[in-house]
């Protein structure tokens, strides 16, 4: 096989794998929020009222935006920032701006494509082919873990070379979501190809502890743990 269809064949691999994109404790109360891209796919991952979790694309049904520019936080709804198209936390349509040309368009062709979610170990799951997620085994450690501190990072990097790095210092979940054991903490990692060619990276990171009642880690040491997921995407 050759590189390029190498390449291909990686990314079409990387689309069809199940893949964290949040831990519940991002996602607190109603309207709660965390936005997410993989494998290309634009998320938008929202608290519903009910307690559920949805799994959106943050995608503006009217010219393709960026519904959520933000990379967490809560709404009461979402507004695209483009002409103001808004929609509520479950993704239905709630307004337009201007809907002349969309008389007898019904409502639900207008929402915010829904993605199929899971839920395993407190991390939110989507493939990003929109194909369910399979069931996925998650360490206790990190199943029974409380959500310390949450980071994302972005590289300029082969997403394929950089999940190599990760996944040499750290356990594979599945494909691509890894996790580490240190000083009574548990680091979960999750490698995701981004951007239209999928030619960059982003790092989802996750650090937890089973005593929920902590109340601070040096900076220095979460410094060094960022710092050692920079080096991986270098």
């Amino acid at each position: 096989m050759s590189g390029d269809a190498a390449s291909v064949a990686a990314s079409v691999a990387a689309r069809r794998r199940p893949t964290a994109v949040a831990h519940l404790g991002q996602l607190p109360e109603a309207g709660s929020f965390v936005t997410a891209d993989a494998a290309g796919t634009a998320l938008l991952v929202v608290r519903q009222d009910d307690g559920s979790v949805r799994a959106l694309a943050n995608v503006c049904r009217h010219r393709g935006a960026r519904v959520e520019t933000e990379p967490a936080g809560r709404r009461k709804m979402f507004a695209c920032p483009y002409h103001r198209w808004c929609y509520t936390r479950t993704g239905a349509i709630r307004s337009i701006t201007f809907d002349d040309g969309f008389a007898g368009v019904s409502p639900a062709d207008l929402s915010l494509v829904k993605h199929p979610s899971a839920q395993a170990g407190n991390l939110v799951w989507v493939v990003p082919d929109r194909s369910t997620p399979a069931a996925v085994t998650v360490p206790a450690e990190v199943g029974t873990g409380t959500l310390f501190r949450a980071a994302t990072l972005e590289f300029d990097a082969p997403w394929d070379a950089v999940e190599a790095r990760v996944g040499a210092a750290a356990a594979a979940i599945t494909p691509g979501t890894f996790a580490r054991w240190s000083d009574g903490y548990a680091e979960v990692v999750s490698v995701r190809p981004t951007g239209v060619r999928l030619d960059r990276t982003a790092i989802g990171f996750w650090l937890l502890t089973d005593d929920g009642a902590a109340t601070g880690e040096p900076q220095a040491r979460w410094d060094e743990r960022v710092a050692r997921l920079r080096a991986a995407g270098t």
